[in-house]
């Protein structure tokens, strides 16, 4: 009959659901979105992957005064934003991350959340200065960060006062816009892990133990007084204000524990990119 419809009854309603259904995402997915994280929470496996905008861990629950964010074994991380941990000043509530992947679990992944992702898609992950020495990262890796959302930005800032040390061990870092890791005033110590280039300022005190290097100051590393140029893959390099110059302890006290490897060195570097590494011997 003219003017009716081919489709009776119910059908709408399920051709409906069924779209709803396809749209829906998947399943597991947990939205965090953006805000402050006042209470000890865990990420676990099965809530995985968390999907995570501008997100700040800082308050004073849990026996120890401190609010910490408990990152589990196999979890995914998806941010177009930043995850900071602590607050901004001297009187702001602490926080801090627990990420151990365990020495043989199953890493932990913080990346993009994007389809196809970039360097570049998200800020990184922002030790700030309340962050707490109980943070650990181990098992991990973090990638396509980078966005300019600070001065000199970098997959990892950490911005925490001088003083108790916080550990990075076997962290791989890859596909940043800029930078892998920037410290500026904090006690570092960064054990067997991968990473590119570094943002060391004077009040920086890093220990290297045991780490890969990948094309060392591709793009520009920063030492405490000058740029860290490149300089063919020997296995032992320093910091200095002087591409060719012999290799010095320089300020920051950045030492060099065991042997890292150096590898992506290119035959012809140029003045600006030559490779360099920590030294090894100085003293904090």
């Amino acid at each position: 009959m003219r003017g009716r419809s081919l489709v009776s009854g119910p059908r709408p309603v399920c051709i409906a659901l069924v779209a709803l259904l396809i749209a829906a995402p998947t399943r597991g997915d947990t939205l965090v979105g953006s805000g402050v994280l006042t209470t000890d929470t865990v990420w676990d496996a099965a809530g995985s992957p968390y999907i995570v905008g501008f997100l700040r861990v800082a308050g004073t629950a849990g026996a120890d005064g401190v609010t910490t964010l408990t990152v589990e074994p196999g979890v995914v991380v998806k941010s177009f934003g930043k995850l900071t941990i602590g607050g901004t000043g001297g009187s702001d509530p602490p926080g801090a991350l627990v990420a151990d992947g365990g020495a043989s679990g199953e890493p932990i992944l913080f990346t993009s959340d994007q389809d196809v992702p970039a360097p570049g898609d998200w800020c990184g992950v922002l030790l700030d200065f309340r962050a707490h020495d109980s943070t650990f990262l181990r098992n991990v890796r973090i990638e396509y960060g980078g966005l300019a959302c600070e001065s000199s930005p970098a997959q990892l800032i950490d911005r925490r006062p001088g003083g108790a040390s916080v550990t990075l061990e076997d962290v791989t870092f890859a596909d940043s816009s800029s930078a892998d890791l920037k410290v500026e005033t904090a006690d570092l110590a960064v054990q067997d892990s991968t990473l590119d280039s570094v943002i060391l300022r004077d009040a920086a005190r890093v220990v290297f133990d045991g780490n890969t290097f990948l094309d060392w100051g591709d793009p520009l590393s920063m030492g405490p007084r000058a740029p860290i140029p490149r300089q063919p893959a020997t296995g032992r390099a320093c910091a200095s204000s002087r591409p060719g110059a012999r290799c010095s302890a320089p300020r920051g006290c950045v030492t060099r524990r065991r042997r890292s490897r150096w590898k992506g060195a290119r035959s012809r570097p140029s003045k600006t990119s030559r490779s360099r590494a920590p030294p090894r011997g100085s003293r904090c």
